[in-house]
């Protein structure tokens, strides 16, 4: 293949790492298709087609080369390099790294209310520099609930549930995998509010997560294989004979109503809740208090170097806001709103949604914990939420102490809506003075008004003497030139009697 050729396509790979070979070849032969003929010879005849084979073997021939590769990786990519190359992942201190990760347990439990033995699995958030575990999680299946369920409990200090389980904060990253739990929104968009980096591993590459490994290791090694119903690493270890034996015990126990007197144990599976207690008493008691380093245990080492900074405490209701589900419904006009197909209205304790009839909030769901009620939000210009309150289903009778008092808060909030109303329009109206709102956003000089005069009831002014009338005559017969005639003050008999009133005025009225 000519060297130029050779280079464009190297070249292309570069500019475009996600591209695949065909597409390479797209680009080359949108700018000119002779350019995919070329003869291998230089005195040959025969021209050759390059074809997509051709180019992912000589990307791969390029890859060999270790600094095409480094040129191909993102920034992300080289960093997950780096870390691959030295074979580990390094913490200088406590919550600078915690990985997270996710395994199938390997003990049956059994279920009394379902009445059903299955494996549980375990979600785990570990510490990379002291080993110690500030999250444990169990759910039967991988969903965005345990894990969310995870994150909050890594930030919680849970010592008043577990004594000495203080080993909570911020970390200022998470290494985990490609699991689509990890790549969620919901998780990045909890890790970004808390200002938490998050450092994804490259696919098929476990030997950077050998810390979380070897957890999982110990779990199942030193606690897991004693208890009854253990399934062994694979199907060759497990033993169905011994398994359904244990099955029958448990169901017969559990239909006797469960009488601590003939408990079979050992001779019977765990149940979900009894295998949980005893996988936190490990974590706290051998796991935590293992000597890592000379006399110090696990948790002797989070406690000692953990920065003050990262034990920030967190209000448990706003985490629990912040992985709620949210999902838009428009306001009906009697205030309810649907949610997976029942109807809900804001608790009257906390108003009404009355007065946004027809437009949309945010309904609340709030799923890393059982029983949470639902919330109404309204989403502001920022983007952020302000909670209005909690959402209770809609009564089924109208005459019901529900229904009346649903009906109370909505006449409330129309009460309110048309005072607010009210106070606005006098604050807007026409009587308001415009003027002085444009002074105030120009910066001009304020304008001349006429200021309204209302008429006041006053005492009729006393009547002038006859000096003060002759008075007043002589200073007008001094200054005529200065005057400005004014018949209806003066008087028209007052003017004609001494014949200062022009002709032809006066006479057809009478009097004055």
């Amino acid at each position: 293949m000519p060297s130029e050729l050779r280079q464009l396509i190297l070249g292309l790979k570069l500019a475009h790492p996600g591209a695949s070979a065909q597409r390479i070849l797209r680009i080359i032969e949108l700018n000119d298709p002779e350019i995919l003929r070329y003869k291998p010879y230089k005195n040959g005849s025969t021209l050759f087609t390059l074809s997509a084979s051709t180019v992912r073997r000589l990307i791969k021939a390029a890859e060999s080369i270790p600094a095409f590769r480094w040129a191909l990786l993102s920034d992300e990519g080289r960093r997950e390099f780096a870390r691959t190359w030295a074979g580990h992942v390094l913490a200088e201190y406590p919550m600078q790294m915690v990985m997270v990760d996710m395994t199938r347990c390997d003990v049956f439990v059994f279920n009394p209310d379902e009445d059903t033995a299955y494996r549980l699995r375990i979600h785990v958030a570990l510490d990379v520099y002291s080993g110690a575990s500030p999250s444990l999680v169990f759910s039967r299946e991988e969903s965005q609930v345990p894990t969310d369920q995870l994150l909050i409990l890594m930030t919680q200090d849970k010592s008043e549930l577990a004594p000495s389980w203080d080993i909570f904060g911020i970390p200022e990253r998470i290494y985990w995998d490609n699991g689509k739990v990890y790549r969620s929104e919901k998780s990045e968009h909890f890790a970004r509010q808390l200002g938490i980096e998050l450092v994804y591993s490259r696919p098929r590459v476990s030997h950077t997560r050998g810390r979380v490994e070897r957890f999982f290791g110990a779990f199942h090694q030193e606690f897991e294989a004693l208890l009854p119903g253990y399934a062994g690493r694979d199907a060759t270890e497990r033993d169905s004979t011994q398994l359904k034996r244990l099955i029958a015990n448990t169901r017969a126990w559990v239909a006797a109503g469960m009488p601590p007197e003939e408990d079979p144990y050992p001779n019977r599976l765990l149940l979900e809740e009894e295998y949980k207690a005893k996988a936190l008493a490990w974590l706290l008691q051998d796991w935590h208090r293992k000597p890592v380093d000379g006399n110090l245990s696990r948790a002797d080492l989070f406690r000692a170097f953990v920065p003050r900074h990262r034990l920030v405490r967190l209000d448990l209701g706003d985490l629990y806001l912040l992985t709620a589900y949210q999902t838009e419904r428009v306001v009906r006009g009697n205030g309810t709103v649907a949610y997976n197909g029942k109807t809900y209205y804001l608790r009257p304790e906390d108003g009404s949604l009355i007065p946004w009839q027809g437009q949309k909030i945010v309904v609340l769901d709030v799923r890393v914990l059982p029983g949470q009620p639902l919330r109404a939000a309204l989403r502001q210009p920022d983007g952020s939420l302000k909670v209005l309150g909690e959402l209770v289903p809609e009564p089924l009778r109208a005459d019901s102490l529900e229904a009346r008092a649903k009906r109370a808060a909505d006449k409330a909030a129309i009460r309110a809506v048309r005072e607010a109303a009210q106070e606005l329009a006098a604050q807007l109206g026409p009587a308001v003075r415009f003027e002085e709102i444009l002074e105030r956003l120009s910066g001009l000089a304020p304008l001349a008004r006429r200021e309204r005069v209302r008429p006041m009831a006053q005492e009729p002014l006393p009547r002038p003497s006859e000096e003060e009338i002759r008075a007043a005559a002589a200073e007008l017969e001094d200054g005529l030139d200065d005057l400005i005639w004014e018949p209806i003050a003066l008087g028209e008999k007052w003017l004609r009697e001494r014949g200062l009133l022009p002709s032809g005025e006066g006479e057809t009225g009478g009097e004055a």
